[in-house]
């Protein structure tokens, strides 16, 4: 809230929304663009939670699921990007297979725009 009271553009939520269970009200109330990141677990864990059944179904459920709960907290579809996370619980092969289906990633996102952060993560 105070970022974006004090000027921030955006929220960039890691995790989806998970970790506050205010964040989703927040953006909605504020009006904010909110970005919602793939991930599991939290920063402790999520090395060790990095084995999927389907890599990219599993990630498209999950975002899906998290762009559900935005938009029942109010935020506007407009106002809701997805990240599929790369570096966070995922294996560097996982995050190559996850660059390598972009256009399958965003089809199946639509009509949310899909950031890609692409840093180096460690």
């Amino acid at each position: 809230r105070h970022a974006v009271e004090a000027g921030a553009d955006w929220i960039n939520d890691v995790s989806g929304g998970g970790f506050d269970p205010e964040m989703l009200r927040t953006a909605a109330e504020l009006m904010a663009p909110i970005v919602l990141m793939h991930s599991r677990g939290t920063p402790e864990t999520m090395n060790d939670m990095v084995r999927y059944d389907s890599l990219l179904e599993d990630v498209i459920r999950h975002l899906l699921e998290r762009r559900r709960a935005a938009q029942e907290a109010g935020v506007p579809s407009w106002n809701i990007i997805l990240d599929p996370g790369i570096g966070f619980a995922k294996k560097l092969e996982e995050n190559l297979a996850i660059l390598g289906r972009c256009p399958e990633l965003v089809e199946a996102l639509r009509p949310s725009p899909v950031l890609i952060g692409a840093s180096r993560k460690r």
